[in-house]
């Protein structure tokens, strides 16, 4: 129980989820989605396949855990619960694949494009700042270049024929650079947890997060069962950071806070049990002098 309550009291008060409430951003959605999805995985397939679903809809980088969920029922070896999980999930995503194409994009989600050239200046800066205007006018000159708008509007970044072009551009560069794409996914995974304004802050927040962390590493110690969760963390912030993490305060990572208190939850029930522990043992050295000098 104390596991659980700290879990819920990290999710409930981290304060940068606090503070991205005031916005209207697919994460603070996210935050629910994706504990959901693994109370799926344990009670209901359909519940797992709805959330996966409407997080793949939600978030350009979440059909990840779409994959993920259908993935891990086939490694329990609950077929049918994978089948009905993949069914539930490819309605929704194939209805929306389909509206997109009427609208002229052929896709699940537009952007992907436009935050990969985003994320690629992110990168060449190698540092932790914030880079939001600089990296909109580094995709505008591309664009610009090739004679389609500037991406300064909302417009333009909706645009299906601008989206297209940037998809392509995007998936080319990609592929002609295996070696940087595995380096910048790799350097960005542990930034996209800690990314603030300033290289101080991100400092700070790296400081926030070590605690939760040893606690996480102390919980899978404990609980071998718990290591999927970490996989769909691995997972999910690879995505993130193999395109681009270029949005703050820690913003992509906000998400998986939830997957972070659960493993830290878990390290909670050790320290306590340990703690338990020694605080017996010191009672019963304690009685047993006690005993002895009475004797």
């Amino acid at each position: 129980m104390r596991g659980a309550t700290c879990a819920a009291l990290v999710v409930a008060l981290w304060p940068f989820t606090v503070w991205e409430t005031k916005v209207t951003v697919p994460e603070n959605l996210l935050v629910l989605l994706i504990p959901l999805a693994f109370l799926g995985l344990k009670r209901s397939a359909a519940l797992a396949g709805a959330a996966a679903a409407w997080s793949a809809l939600t978030h350009g980088v979440y059909p990840v855990l779409a994959l993920f969920v259908v993935l891990m029922l086939i490694v329990m070896k609950r077929f049918r619960a994978a089948a009905i999980a993949a069914i539930v999930i490819a309605i929704p995503l194939a209805c929306w694949t389909a509206r997109n194409a009427h609208l002229g994009f052929r896709g699940l989600a537009t952007g992907y494009g436009y935050h990969y050239f985003r994320g690629l200046y992110d990168y060449q800066q190698h540092d932790l700042r914030d880079h939001n205007i600089e990296e909109q006018d580094y995709v505008s000159q591309i664009t610009v270049a090739a004679g389609l708008p500037s991406m300064a509007t909302d417009d333009a970044r909706s645009d299906p024929t601008v989206n297209k072009w940037l998809d392509r551009k995007a998936t080319e560069h990609l592929l002609a650079h295996p070696g940087l794409t595995i380096v910048k996914t790799l350097t960005n995974m542990p930034k996209a947890w800690i990314r603030q304004q300033t290289t101080a802050r991100s400092v700070a927040n790296a400081l926030l997060l070590l605690p939760l962390l040893i606690l996480a590493a102390i919980g899978l110690r404990r609980d071998r069962t718990l290591w999927p969760i970490a996989l769909a963390i691995v997972m999910i912030t690879a995505a993130a950071s193999a395109v681009s993490i270029d949005a703050i305060p820690m913003r992509y990572a906000l998400p998986m806070m939830p997957l972070l208190a659960i493993l830290a939850g878990s390290g909670c029930e050790v320290t306590r049990l340990r703690g338990f522990g020694v605080l017996r043992r010191d009672a019963r050295s304690r009685s047993q002098g006690r005993h002895a000098g009475s004797v």
